[in-house]
């Protein structure tokens, strides 16, 4: 599968039926394992809580790793899947996993993990009294923590995400919520107070958007949805679903998906959002929707894990195909080009003059929906050609 380009290109969408609207349970994997968070990444998914999981499909799994420590979130960059929790773990191919010392406090635990401006950035914090606690690692393996956020107020950081030159992170105080941004991963500055609490925050398609809960008690109200151009400017949007809304992610053709425990909100925009309910399967099992739910994309299907170790797998989409474009041409010589495809998925950049003979330029794993790459010998060519080829 692979993508050609010589200048913009506009994709059209295949109509097909909706794969958030039917769900099967997953299951054969030993009792007592709960899941916090899954990620897609190196043509597999992996599900990390009180142990590692992996499957290529979304529906054989496999148990990897059962050894200290608990995990909350995990991700794919830089050639390798980085777990973080009361400890935190790196695996180049999701089957062998080493453990590393994050220098984190007595009692302090990660959250979650992104990947930008050449580091990987994990927070979280201590729940009693409510802290926060930064880590970050230019690999994955050698971690250094940080106490640098603004206080007061305390923050408990629940999410990070990389996009747009900077990261962003949500956090919780007391039932309301905390937004801030850093270029770094170092130094932040907050940008955002509000009721109540964020959850889950992601960039994708030119967008930061953060989804949480609306109001406490037992019917808690449509669950808060935030967007973002830039992380300091955020607008309130209405979601169709109500509760917490728990996890999101973006995929090019369905766009934004986000969790909750009694059914899905998705936008293609981030701006209008529509809602979709489990179904009879779901509504009659036992999978744990609340903070430790997580979802991911990946093999054309969705994957939701939760705290009882129940796996959910969505309806098969039709393969995305991989489009190359808007080529920017650079004042300071070359090119910039942008590549949409599957998240999770690693692509060969080859160019040629010919439409004959090609030669890689290099190569690009998709942390997100989209990524970049430059290339400075074109300004010397009479004409250039690009596709992208599936690895």
């Amino acid at each position: 599968m692979a993508a050609l380009v010589l200048w913009p290109l506009v994709a059209a969408l295949v109509s097909q039926a909706d794969p958030l609207d039917h769900w099967t349970w997953r299951s054969g994997l030993p009792p007592g394992i709960a899941f916090h968070g899954v990620s897609y990444g190196n043509n597999q998914f992996v599900a990390v809580g009180n142990g590692v999981a992996t499957s290529s499909d979304g529906n054989a799994w496999m148990t990897r790793y059962a050894g200290p420590g608990g995990f909350n979130a995990v991700t794919y960059a830089n050639n390798r899947l980085v777990a973080v929790g009361s400890t935190t773990a790196s695996s180049a191919d999701g089957a062998t996993w080493t453990t590393h010392n994050a220098g984190l406090p007595q009692s302090y635990v990660l959250f979650a993990v992104a990947y930008g401006n050449e580091r990987f950035v994990a927070v979280g914090g201590r729940g009693v009294p409510i802290d926060n606690i930064i880590a970050t690692s230019t690999d994955g393996t050698n971690w250094i923590s940080h106490r640098s956020v603004p206080a007061p107020p305390a923050q408990l950081l629940v999410s990070v995400a990389y996009g747009n030159g900077q990261f962003v992170a949500v956090g919780q105080d007391h039932g309301i919520y905390v937004i801030l941004t850093s270029p770094d991963g170092i130094d932040w500055t907050q940008r955002a107070l509000g009721y109540p609490a964020l959850n889950r925050v992601i960039y994708a398609n030119g967008l930061f958007v953060a989804v949480g809960d609306y109001r406490p008690g037992p019917d808690r109200g449509p669950g808060l949805i935030l967007t973002s151009p830039d992380g300091i400017t955020w607008t309130k949007r209405t979601s169709p679903i109500y509760g917490h809304l728990v996890s999101i992610l973006h995929y090019p053709n369905i766009g934004f998906v986000a969790l909750a425990a009694n059914g899905i909100a998705a936008s293609l925009d981030g701006t209008t959002w529509t809602g979709h309910t489990w179904g009879a399967p779901v509504a009659t099992g036992s999978l744990e929707i609340g903070v430790h739910a997580a979802l991911a994309y990946g093999n054309n299907t969705f994957v939701v894990v939760g705290g009882t170790g129940a796996i959910l797998q969505s309806a098969v989409l039709a393969p995305t195909q991989p489009v190359l474009g808007p080529l920017i041409l650079l004042s300071s010589a070359g090119v910039r080009v942008t590549l949409t495809g599957q998240p999770g998925q690693s692509y060969a950049i080859q160019g040629s003059s010919d439409l004959t003979q090609w030669q890689t330029i290099t190569n690009l794993a998709l942390t997100n929906a989209s990524g970049r790459f430059f290339d400075p010998a074109a300004t010397k060519l009479p004409q250039r050609f690009y596709r992208a080829v599936v690895q």
